[in-house]
């Protein structure tokens, strides 16, 4: 049986979680309203979910490794709640490494950035999600050997993918309806 939760940040500002090494947790590292902070250099074993972000701004995901213990563990999620009006913006998720998860990268949020991170193995690369989610730009990353590279759903607007390798997935892209002004 797992823990709850390895590392809980809640509300809090200018926080650095770094050079851990974490497994047998639901949640590894949980940031919720948060703001300021660094996510660096961890290794995380999950059975549920590796770095979770919520209603959180300006956090730095960079050089962690993540991988699953189990089929329905996911990476790295950035979420929002547009019903709360409290959104997930301007964060940066950099250089890592997610291996054997459901979903290696899902956003739900504006004015991040994704780029050059390697996401193998499983049933989403990444998933782009919420009628909020726009203005993100996703770069340079290698999303290989998954179910559908990248997934975007429906109603979303306004995002930048380019120079991302999509290598051998069953599907590269898959893009719901009343998607506009995206750039591939």
């Amino acid at each position: 049986m797992s823990k709850s939760k390895g590392v809980l940040l809640g509300d809090k500002n200018g926080v650095t979680v770094k050079n851990c090494n974490l497994s047998g947790y639901e949640i590894t590292i949980y940031l919720t309203d948060s703001k300021n902070s660094l996510v660096v250099n961890n290794s995380i074993m999950t059975d549920g979910g590796g770095i979770f972000t919520l209603y959180s701004s300006y956090i730095q995901i960079i050089g962690n490794i993540v991988k699953s213990a189990g089929a329905g563990s996911d990476g790295i999620i950035v979420t929002s709640s547009p019903q709360l009006n409290k959104i997930s913006s301007n964060n940066t998720i950099s250089l890592n490494i997610l291996d054997n998860m459901a979903i290696g990268i899902g956003i739900a949020g504006s004015g991040n950035i994704i780029q050059n991170n390697k996401v193998t193995n499983r049933y989403h690369g990444f998933e782009i999600v919420g009628s909020i989610t726009k203005d993100n730009i996703i770069r340079y990353n290698n999303i290989t050997d998954n179910g559908v590279g990248i997934w975007i759903d429906d109603h979303i607007n306004n995002n930048i993918f380019y120079n991302n390798n999509l290598i051998n997935n069953s599907d590269g892209v898959d893009m719901l309806g009343g998607c506009f002004n995206n750039s591939f």
